[in-house]
């Protein structure tokens, strides 16, 4: 939940579909619009995330903090912009991901009593809405088990194109930038074999353990990908390095030690000037 600040503004830009780049015309950019990512919450813009639907590639999806939601139906020349809406809450780390049939899921953080930071329920769970009709309509949600107390942080996801199951990663705290050395963090995995309308029991990926500041020393991270033939890869990094894990059975089974990949110099987090 660590939220970057920008001072100038993002935009989004986008184009139409994939073209051959050996013949295809240069693009005319002065035909596509470019639209301001705002917060309207007492953060900067950031956190974008953008998605072109496979099945009709002028629908474009897109998605900044807290809670926005931009669409393109003209492969990006022209954009509406809503509020995403959830009887869960809708608070931050958006991440978007469509189907190749064209279903859109839009995860985010939860809220579910609206009192962000001042109840136990705040960040318990990861909502997962998804749309039918290319972002014009929004499911109210479903959500990974709620684990309260602890809070549920930086999710990702990724979709199986032959069967849709749909597998999220991302990072649980004991209690989020709780300086108690007791308090740690985890990578956590589940999935849905049903578009999202549930999730199975979420299974602990990292064999190592962070701290709980939201920084080098935090699992942090996790991002999953597909392989050709169904292999589930995830990796992470913590302690200034990144560590992979991966399952050849749909999430049943991982290995029994995390490989670590890289180290990565001054971790995952770092200042700006």
């Amino acid at each position: 939940m660590r939220y970057l600040i920008f001072y100038s503004f993002l935009l989004v830009i986008s184009c139409s579909r994939q073209v051959d780049t050996n013949n295809a015309p240069i693009p005319d950019m002065a035909s596509i619009e470019a639209i301001q990512i705002d917060s309207g919450f007492f953060l900067g813009p950031c956190e974008p995330t953008i998605c072109i639907n496979p099945a009709n590639p002028d629908n474009v999806i897109a998605g900044s903090v807290l809670d926005n939601v931009y669409v393109s139906n003209d492969g990006g020349k022209s954009w509406t912009k809503n509020a995403m809406e959830s009887s869960y809450g809708v608070f931050g780390d958006p991440v978007i991901r469509i189907d190749n049939e064209g279903r859109i899921y839009y995860a985010h953080l939860s809220n579910p009593t609206g009192r962000a930071y001042a109840d136990p329920e705040f960040l318990d769970r990861i909502v997962i809405q998804r749309s039918d009709d290319k972002g014009l309509n929004w499911t109210d949600g479903s959500f990974t088990l709620p684990r309260t107390p602890k809070d549920q942080d930086k999710e990702w996801l990724a979709i199986d194109p032959d069967d849709h199951t749909v597998y999220i990663s991302w990072t649980e705290f004991d209690l989020y930038s709780s300086k108690d050395p007791n308090d740690k963090s985890r990578i956590l995995f589940s999935k849905s074999g049903d578009l999202g309308d549930s999730w199975t029991y979420p299974v602990v990926l990292s064999q190592l353990e962070g701290n709980c500041l939201d920084d080098d020393q935090t699992t942090e991270g996790a991002v999953p990908a597909v392989g050709p033939e169904g292999q589930i890869y995830v990796a992470w990094s913590y302690d200034e390095n990144i560590y992979f894990d991966r399952s050849y059975d749909k999430g049943e089974s991982w290995m029994e030690e995390d490989i670590l990949v890289s180290d990565q110099p001054g971790g995952w987090t770092y200042d700006i000037p």
